[in-house]
């Protein structure tokens, strides 16, 4: 489980469990920046990596086969853009 996720289901829940509540002391707080930072860190390589191999999958699927993409898709286009743009990187 993500940092975040463990920080979303704590204040969620009023910072309770099942033995009582929490106290949300500096390791609560600690946690929860952590959290953010890695919210606003950039996507770690094998994300993008992951985001652009589905991308390829998607891209070539759709040149593939027979389904009702009509030229000019913006769907399509923006895959494209976006495909391209990494090879250029």
């Amino acid at each position: 489980m993500e940092k975040i996720e463990i920080v979303k289901q704590l204040k969620l829940c009023n910072y309770q469990c099942e033995a009582g509540p929490l106290e949300k002391n500096t390791a609560f707080i600690e946690l929860e920046k952590m959290a953010q930072k890695e919210l606003e860190a950039e996507p770690s390589t094998s994300t993008n990596t992951a985001m652009l191999q589905l991308l390829c999958s998607i891209d070539k699927y759709l040149d593939e086969t027979n389904c009702d993409v009509e030229p000019g898709d913006p769907f399509h286009t923006k895959i494209k853009a976006v495909l391209a743009q990494q090879q250029h990187s």
